[in-house]
Formats: C-alpha cells, structure tokens, sequence
C-alpha cells in the first residue's frame, strides 16, 4: 500500500493561499516521490480568507448581498451555506475588512461593522441552525455597534440622540436600546482568531487601531469609547464583557456578539470540524501530515494553525512537518509544540528576496528537501 501524506496549512499572508500552498507542494511530491498518495486539505484560523477555505474543503452554496461598506459604501459580498453543517458561515473581513479600503481613504474612527451586521441579519433567516461569524481581518473599532444596529440595536448619547457610525463616537455613549430579538433556536458563535481583550494594552484599540490608520490620539479615543462601551453594558445588561477572551477581536465585535449571547471560540477549531479535518485521520492512513505558516516563532503556540494541526495529528500518532517562510525556533522549541522538524523557504540556494519574489518556487524545492529526505 502506497504512503499517504496529507497537506494541512494556513495561508502565507500576502504570498501564498493555503489552497496553492496545497497545489505546489502536491505537485512538489509527485515528482519527488510519484507513488505517495497526497491529501490536500487547506486550513485557516478564522482571519481572511476563511470561507475559502470552507468552499475548497465543504459542501456549500453562496448567498450573494449588497451590504454597507466600511464607510457605508455599497459593497458586494457573500456568506455560505453549508447544510450538512446545518451552519451559516460569515467572514466579516468580506463586508468591515481592512483590506476593503485604500490607505487615503481610512479613517478609523468613522469605519462601521454595518454590513456585517447585514450579512448577520440576513442569515438568521436562513433556516440554518448555527450562524458563524469569522473575525478576522477587520478594518473597524466600533465595538461591534454597527452590526448590532444592523440588528436593531440603537446607541444614544445623554440627549437621547444616535451616535453616528464607528468607534470614534462611543466615548459619548450613554444608553443602549435593544431590539425584541429572539435567536432561542439558533446558535450563534464567534471565531476568533485572537483572545485579546476589548480594551488595556494588549485591547482592541492600543494594539491593532494603529494597524488600520488611526494616530496615537485617534487610538486614545476609540480607547476611551471601548471602555464607555464596556461600562454602559455591563450596567444596563449585567454583562462583563471586557476581560472575555476574544471580546477585542475584530476591534470589539468579540464583546458586541456577547449581547446576542454569542460564544466566542478559537477560530481553527471551527474551521476544523466544519472542514471535516480530523475525519480525514479516520478515512485514510496518514503517515505524515505537512503543515505551514508565514512564520513559526513563539507566537506560534497561541492558536495558530501549524501547533493545532501537530496537536491534533499527534492523538493519531502521525509525525508532523512544518514549512514556514521563516522558522524562529530551535529544534527543541518544534519538538515540544508536536513538530518532528521544521523547513524555511530561505536556504543556501534561496534568499529572503528570492521567497518573496517567488514563493511557489521556494515552497516546491522546501517541499522536495523534506520529502527526500523523509523515512516513511
């Protein structure tokens, strides 16, 4: 019987998809080694792109829609459907994203999660059971208020009046209206792919506003409104929402979905089981399984893909393999997060600029180093 190996990467942000990671390398070890079998199957932590990765990996249909912008611009996006799931799968990245507005036109004490709130809406009546929302990559600091007001939710200010759009308005927030919503029979989760807080250092505000245009003193106030926002709902709902893990995903949507009592969950184990990841380990005989990031460094082990997938792949018993653009760990630091070994793209005969330039090139020839040199 043949050896099989199976592929099981996250993308290289601005490089490589973890779909074409799987093309290369499978085409890498066909050539190196033509009678394994390869088993692709792509992964994400909940960041961008994740629906694509559900649409490479599962069963699903699109539901196409109009939805606001970042800044209320109409904007084209999607969500899926994926029935044997009985689940409604939501990448906000697609309707609130960074990626959604050029550098000029960032402002981010106006950018709104409206149109996720949209895509949200409009899925709770999809007569699925379970609605996911993937946060990752996100362009906003509103703490989640404009999907909440998609929903029917209203912030107002100590004159009753609205607060306008975006995270910049809510040091002003005095009193929040809820809708008559009932979501008793749906389930409704949040994928985060970070467990930062909604505000402190390490929140929502100090550690990624800056990542998506705001000034030192933009991020002090969207700070503040965090913390408004925090006070106002833990006393009008009785509920602590700052210090839950992930409440500072996707600048504050995390603590926002609490108040639809959302769970918040790490973003590769739902990916994972809507992927149908560790069925493969049940379906075929792995005997080793090649995963792959960016980068493997320190930060590696807080829910990143590569240590989720060596931690799954180890209650089977398969050795698992990492490449990485670069691998900032020693050979005891892999060892101890599952890793039998790990392959940088850059080696003698490939330089940074080379990988960056080329990565399919670099990826092929890692792939085929640590194949042929790989026991079975």
């Amino acid at each position: 019987m043949s050896k099989s190996i199976l592929l099981a990467p996250d993308s290289f942000k601005g490089s490589l998809s973890a779909q074409r990671f799987c093309e290369v390398a499978s085409a890498a070890i066909h050539e190196a080694l033509p009678g394994v079998t390869v088993i692709s199957h792509p992964l994400a932590d909940g960041g961008e792109s994740t629906l694509a990765v559900l649409e490479a990996s599962a069963e699903c249909s699109r539901v196409p829609l109009t939805v606001s912008g970042p800044l209320g611009q109409p904007l084209a996006a999607h969500y899926l459907l994926l029935p044997h799931r009985r689940t409604a799968a939501i990448e906000m990245a697609l309707a609130s994203g960074f990626t959604l507005l050029p550098r000029n036109e960032r402002r981010p004490l106006e950018a709104s999660t409206q149109g996720t709130g949209e895509l949200l809406a409009h899925a709770l009546h999809s007569g699925m059971r379970r609605v996911v929302l993937f946060l990752g990559g996100s362009g906003t600091s509103d703490a989640g208020t404009g999907c909440l007001a998609a929903l029917g939710f209203r912030f107002l200010d100590h004159h009753g009046r609205p607060l306008p759009p975006g995270g910049g308005a809510l040091e002003r927030l005095a009193h929040i209206e809820s809708p008559n919503l009932t979501l008793d029979n749906i389930e409704l989760v949040g994928a985060t792919d970070v467990t930062t807080p909604l505000y402190g250092p390490q929140g929502a505000a100090r550690l990624f506003a800056p990542q998506k245009g705001a000034t030192p003193e933009e991020v002090e106030r969207l700070e503040r409104g965090l913390l408004r926002f925090a006070e106002v709902v833990e006393r009008e709902f009785g509920l602590a929402v700052a210090q839950v893990p992930g409440a500072g995903a996707a600048g504050g949507l995390g603590a926002g979905l609490l108040l639809l009592g959302a769970r918040l969950v790490p973003g590769f184990e739902l990916v994972a089981e809507l992927t149908g990841f560790e069925e493969r380990f049940h379906q075929h005989r792995i005997h080793l399984v090649i995963t792959g990031e960016g980068r493997l460094d320190t930060q590696s082990r807080h829910g990143k893909v590569p240590v989720a997938v060596a931690r799954i792949a180890s209650r089977h018993g398969v050795p698992v393999v990492a490449v990485a653009g670069q691998v900032a760990l020693d050979d005891a630091e892999l060892q101890a997060l599952g890793f039998r070994t790990a392959c940088p793209l850059v080696d003698e005969k490939t330089t940074l600029e080379m990988a960056l330039h080329d990565p399919e090139t670099a990826l092929a020839r890692a792939i085929t180093r640590m194949v042929e040199t790989w026991q079975g």
